[in-house]
């Protein structure tokens, strides 16, 4: 149970700290709503996959918003972990 717990917190924190890099790097302020739109285009396939980080990790060329945006994906999460600079 106590794991449970901490993994929500964890997940909390990946959304906060992938809106606030998205609104730095991008100037898009972004919803949880934007994220699992920009998770679910990633599970279709519908980028460029860059390449494995991990066994979980990935990166990903998006295009959302209009912009092409470099994510980093989390796939055991079903997360986005960050945006990297163009």
């Amino acid at each position: 149970m106590h794991r449970h717990r901490k993994h929500k917190s964890k997940d909390k924190a990946l959304v906060q700290h992938a809106k606030n890099r998205a609104g730095l790097r991008y100037g898009v302020s972004l919803s949880i709503q934007d994220l699992e739109n920009i998770v679910k285009l990633i599970k279709q396939q519908k980028g460029n996959h860059l390449g494995r980080q991990s066994n979980r990790v990935s990166h990903w060329e998006i295009e959302y918003k209009e912009q092409t945006m470099h994510v980093v994906y989390d796939k055991i999460r079903s997360k986005i972990i960050t945006f990297l600079p163009r």
